[in-house]
Parts: structure tokens; sequence; C-alpha cells
């Protein structure tokens, strides 16, 4: 039975919530409500979709799925599609993340595969739908839907500019006790509600997963800090302070500002970087992206777009800048992309101060949750595919 054919749907639209605010580069935004459950449930069912990639909540639990082989998450949320036409939904059970007296729904929406530059900016309105079904052990139940009660905001939000392949902007500054309860929302804005036409369906034959199995760590990394050999028809080559490579793991990276590290993780994948790192809050990180490195001494006749030995980004485009920009808290953290992903081997790291990589890793993302099997051949290449 498809959870969302009676109240989240008028007149054969569905409804969901939204913010009144719009801006050319699409932002994001958060939205919440809490919600009073006066019995112990013994069982609930979280059901959510939406228009743009988004992350559900449940008193600040990202919502996850329990096996017997422990927790995962299904990735970019709700996956591309005729997004017009059909839309995914994703079921949950939260029994366990519920507590007796308030609890509170939250979610962070962008833009994802609705109004980004990937989908050709199919929509400009972002939106999350949810239904909670809460059984009790009386049998009775209660349902919680969105609708214009639920509160949104954008600038408490700490995702900024979200799009795939082209980047996120993360800001870890930001705090995320909107997710829990207490939090004053008193100057958020009640949520719109956006009627959106289409099918639901599940979303669970369509789902993305972390490949855990086929994360893996960089095989070497430079680091620089200038540039030689510039000329008119060349951007030169950059100037190596230091050069390592890993046979038995990723070492500690500290880097100081000016410097630039051009991390190489082997072989091209579909995912997202993965990192720990050391600053003091408000260090700004940028991450580039690319399939190859720049070369012939970054000839501009090659289509380099830079120094030899730099990030080749020429393929990409302006529009497309596979970018991370994450602003740090203060101490250690850890942090991946949520809400994006790219096809890269190399990853260029700067930071505006001075950061110690603790630890970096290479996500991949696939729509294959497990491989049926593997294959060897007698050439290494066909081999890494």
């Amino acid at each position: 039975e498809n959870p969302f054919s009676n109240s989240t749907v008028v007149d054969g639209k569905l409804r969901m919530v939204a913010t009144g605010r719009i801006f050319p580069k699409r932002p994001s935004f958060v939205v919440r409500k809490s919600i009073s459950i006066e019995k112990k449930p013994v069982d609930a069912k979280l059901f959510v979709s939406g228009m743009g990639v988004f992350c559900s909540y449940v008193n600040g639990n990202r919502v996850a799925n329990n096996t017997s082989e422990g927790k995962f998450y299904y990735e970019l949320t709700p996956g591309n599609t005729e997004i017009e036409i059909r839309k995914h939904y994703f079921t949950y059970d939260v029994t366990n993340e519920l507590n007796e007296g308030t609890n509170v729904l939250s979610a962070i929406v962008t833009s994802g595969w609705w109004s980004d530059l990937v989908s050709v900016c199919q929509g400009e309105r972002n939106g999350f739908i949810s239904k909670l079904i809460v059984t009790y052990e009386d049998g009775d139940r209660e349902v919680f839907v969105t609708d214009d009660s639920w509160k949104a905001d954008i600038d408490a939000c700490p995702a900024g500019f979200c799009s795939i392949f082209s980047g996120e902007e993360f800001d870890a500054t930001k705090s995320t006790e909107f997710m829990s309860d207490g939090y004053d929302d008193s100057k958020w804005k009640n949520a719109d509600t956006v009627e959106y036409q289409g099918q639901m369906t599940s979303g669970f034959k369509a789902a993305i997963y972390n490949r855990e199995d086929m994360e893996h760590e960089p095989v070497s990394t430079v680091v620089f800090d200038s540039v030689h050999n510039a000329d008119e028809e060349h951007y030169g080559t950059i100037n190596v302070k230091r050069e390592y490579k890993y046979d038995n793991g990723f070492q500690e990276l500290a880097l100081v500002t000016g410097e630039s590290a051009v991390v190489d993780f082997g072989y091209n994948c579909s995912g997202r970087e993965a990192f720990t790192v050391e600053a003091e809050a408000g260090t700004k990180i940028t991450v580039w992206h690319a399939e190859a490195l720049n070369e012939a001494n970054g000839a501009k006749s090659r289509n380099n777009s830079g120094p030899e030995g730099d990030v080749w980004l020429f393929n990409l485009g302006d529009l497309s800048p596979a970018r991370t920009d994450y602003v740090c808290k203060s101490g250690e953290q850890s942090y991946f992309p949520l809400f994006t992903y790219y096809g890269f081997r190399y990853i260029r790291i700067t930071a505006d101060h001075p950061i110690t990589i603790k630890k970096l890793t290479y996500q991949v993302l696939s729509s294959v949750k497990n491989d049926d099997g593997r294959i060897t051949t007698g050439n290494s290449s066909i081999n890494t595919l």
C-alpha cells in the first residue's frame, strides 16, 4: 500500500513542505516538527520523499535501516528519476528512535536531482514530504504528516549550495540543535505547502549505497606551495615541497596556509571524499575533484587547466566546479559530503588556516549494494574496472 495515498495527497497532487524564499543559487533549507507521543510505541514507520536530495532525522539521529548486519543508509535520496512523472519514497523503522513525550522530526533539503544543474533545473522549489505512523501496545495508531504546521528556515541550515556533481557547501559551525527538543524555532516561518504531480513509488530498488567494502585510502600525496616555469603559453609546473607514498596506509598530513595537497586515490570511482581533520573554528577547507592531472608544463594548447601536477579541471567547465567547501568547527571532526557525489581519482585540498588531516578515504557510492561475483584477467588495467 502506498503510504502517501491519503492524507498527504490533495486532489491527486502530492503536498510537500518548502520555504517561501527562492534564491538564484537554489539554496538548501531545514524543516522541523515537534510531536508528542504519550505512550510507548510498539511499531513506528517513517515514510519520506522529496524534490531534491534530503536527509531525514528523528531526535537528531539520521534515519537508518536496521538489519541483523547493522545499520546502513540510503544515500542521495530520493535518487534520480523522471521526477515530474515518478518520485521515490523510502521507508524506515524508527520504533527505537522515539521516546515517550516530545520527539522532533527534521530534515535537511537541498537542490539535488530536482532544481540543480544536473537536472537542467527542472524545478525552482525544493520540497520534503513525510508520514509517520505510530502503533501502540493497545492497538491505537497515530499519524503525523508534513503540513504547514512544520517550521522551515534557510539561515539555520548547515548546508549551502549543494548540486549533484558540482559540489557541496557545508558549515559545521552552524548548530544542529534544531534537530532536538527544546530548540526555539519561534523566529522560523511556517512551511509553505507546495503541490507536485506525479506517481509515488517505493525507492527500494533504486537505492544508492555507500559501498563500505570498496572504501580505499590514497596511494600518494604531493604538497606544493607555488608554480614555476610559467609563461604566456604555459601555466607552468607545481613547486613540490613534500611527497608521500603510502605503502602501509595514509599517514597524518599537516598543511600550513598557502600549501595545497594533490592526493591520488589510485583509480577513478564515483563517490566522495571522507576525512577527519583538526582545525580551528571557521577554517575553510576546499576540495577539488578531477579524473586526471595537468601535464606538459601546463601547456594551454593541450587544454590544461593549470600547472603540471595540479588537478585537471578543463573538462568540468564553468558550471560544474566539482568542489567541496567545508567550514570547520573547533577541534577534531569528521566529514563527508551528503548531498552530492563526484567522479574522480585525484583531489586537491587547500585551507585558509593550518590543518592536520588525521584520516582520508574515498567512499564509493553505487546503486549495487553487493557484488554477485568477481573476475580476474591477465590484464591489470581491466582488473581495476
